[in-house]
């Protein structure tokens, strides 16, 4: 039964690191089998096979619900849709099944129209490696050109993006997960009390309140490119260790802190190379790798000896970070709220009534404890 109940706790964090702005640390907080995880990273050579088996079904669930729900949760909240791309202005037409944007400059064709139902875009070359793409309210998205991939359907070309409004879906999701984080105070709550917070611990709770609620306010810089050099391998590994933090540390997003440096597009750009066959990439991933695991390691060390040493501060900060991830959720998928209608809100309140009941019954369910 704890099997069963790890995976699906394990799933739940691998569903939430698919969401930008959601922290797969804030989910193991919520799920409460934070402390537990931590401890089983920390000592993972000294008491390897108990560590390797208490984390087995957990690792299995995050597998599960990155691979077998990010399909379905990037449909519900409208990551990208299919659009129509006219290409007409190519030098010669394109007859191959698949296209990128280094095919499209080749054959001149560097202002593109794309249409999706009664929305419309126009993707433009830039420069150097970047394009940007322009929706009708003027709003403008850079990309990086290694990122766009036109797949030929019958006798036109579509190019996936982002729509322009958000899908009615997108809001229940955000709510579902605001449920789970909420749900899953408790566990805080029963490690510590307000009461015992005093005036330093009162000061961590609202530095680590405003840092998460700031970061969605930040602009994201012009997207990086990353090439095999030897200063970029050693920045991909640098980079691994900062996505590796944010999945120890509550609260803050490995995708948000990569957008807000530059570098999302290069890296979701090597996976999506990686599943297309092209082992090049495998440059930059496997120093990106490295640093994954360099960073696990120091950062969990690093929580577990705060837990020890100063719990009370340590939770102070953690129930900062948690607390702000709602209102930095809400921050970041603020457009929901222009399209919702009375019925999406009703939709939305159950969700939240859905994800709290969830994350409090796996919290209340946990029989590990260290």
């Amino acid at each position: 039964m704890q099997w069963i109940l790890d995976i699906l706790r394990g799933a739940v964090i691998g569903i939430s690191n698919i969401i930008p702005g959601v922290s797969g640390g804030t989910m193991a907080v919520s799920m409460g089998i934070y402390d537990r995880l931590i401890h089983d990273i920390t000592h993972l050579f000294k008491r390897f096979k108990q560590s390797v088996v208490d984390v087995l079904p957990i690792a299995i669930g995050v597998v599960v619900g990155i691979f077998a729900f990010s399909a379905l949760i990037g449909s519900l909240l409208g990551v990208s849709v299919q659009w129509d791309a006219d290409l007409s202005a190519a030098k010669a037409p394109f007859t191959a099944q698949r296209l990128t944007a280094t095919d499209l400059i080749n054959a001149d064709c560097t202002n593109v129209s794309l249409t999706n139902g009664g929305e419309t875009a126009v993707l433009a070359f830039a420069d150097g490696n970047n394009w940007t793409v322009t929706y009708p309210d003027g709003t403008v998205k850079t990309l990086v050109g290694s990122t766009l991939k036109f797949k030929r359907v019958n006798d036109s070309y579509q190019l996936e993006l982002s729509p322009v409004r958000p899908p009615l879906t997108k809001m229940p999701t955000i709510f579902a997960f605001i449920g789970l984080i909420l749900g899953g105070l408790g566990v805080i709550f029963r490690r510590v009390k307000l009461s015992e917070f005093k005036a330093s611990g009162w000061i961590l709770f609202a530095a680590f309140f405003a840092l998460v609620v700031v970061l969605p306010l930040l602009s994201a810089p012009r997207a990086q490119t990353a090439d095999a050099s030897f200063g970029n391998l050693l920045l991909m590994v640098l980079l691994g260790m900062i996505a590796s933090a944010t999945m120890v540390i509550p609260g803050v997003s490995g995708s948000m802190i990569l957008m807000l440096l530059g570098y999302y597009e290069a890296v979701i750009s090597a996976l999506n190379s990686l599943r297309g066959g092209d082992m090049a990439s495998l440059a930059l991933l496997a120093p990106f790798a490295v640093g994954i695991v360099l960073g696990l390691f120091l950062i969990a060390k690093l929580i577990s000896t705060l837990l020890e040493k100063a719990p009370t501060l340590t939770f102070a900060a953690i129930l900062g970070l948690v607390l702000a991830s709602p209102v930095a959720l809400l921050i970041q998928n603020s457009e929901c709220f222009q399209v919702a209608t009375a019925g999406n809100w009703l939709v939305s309140l159950l969700c939240l009534a859905g994800g709290f009941a969830v994350a409090w019954i796996l919290s209340k369910l946990d029989t590990k404890k260290d």
